[in-house]
């Protein structure tokens, strides 16, 4: 079967093969991509799966979390506010 996949995602995929990109640990094979796994033309199946997208990443080894190529410098400002929100959450 042959899905389309946007841009963005395309743009991850390559980065995570790239020499460049380093996983906190060794990424299993088995890759969750919210855009391909979930049905985004049927709004029931949507509502049932993103109940259940918690538990899938609880259960992985490696998120990867894909903000987009950071071609103008603005993912460091980005990066700092989750590193901010990471901070205020494991405080509370």
């Amino acid at each position: 079967m042959i899905t389309k996949i946007g841009a963005n995602l395309a743009s991850a995929f390559r980065h995570m093969r790239s020499a460049s990109f380093r996983a906190p640990s060794p990424i299993s094979p088995l890759v969750w991509a919210d855009q391909v796994c979930i049905n985004q033309d049927d709004e029931e199946e949507k509502s049932h799966q993103v109940q259940l997208v918690g538990v899938i990443y609880s259960k992985a080894s490696t998120v990867v979390s894909w903000l987009g190529a950071d071609n103008d410098g603005e993912m460091a400002s980005a990066i700092t506010a989750m590193k901010s929100v990471q901070h205020v959450a494991e405080s509370v």
